[in-house]
């Protein structure tokens, strides 16, 4: 499994959405780490979480390129859109 990131390149915060652009969460070998102080909804979660297994399953019959990389806010009044992004950088040291 490889290291994700999970990030908003678009959308406005709207009604009770708590993202901004810039906000993301990585993925590293099936653990989510969320930076301290901000979320990830549930809804945003449920449906990245199909789009981020496959990123992370192996290959796909196409090739890499063929897998989603945009997820739009299923919220019908959200504009948030997430980029599924392989991670180029290594993980930062983990702190206790």
């Amino acid at each position: 499994m490889g290291e994700l990131v999970v990030r908003i390149v678009s959308g406005p915060q709207v009604g009770w959405c708590v993202h901004e652009a810039g906000d993301f969460f990585e993925v590293e070998n099936g653990a989510i780490r969320i930076p301290s102080g901000k979320c990830v909804c549930v809804l945003s979660l449920s449906t990245l979480l199909p789009f981020i297994s496959a990123h992370q399953g192996g290959t796909e019959p196409l090739g890499r390129k063929s897998l989603v990389e945009h997820v739009h806010c299923p919220d019908p009044e959200g504009k948030v859109i997430w980029k599924i992004e392989v991670s180029s950088q290594s993980t930062p040291a983990k702190t206790k």
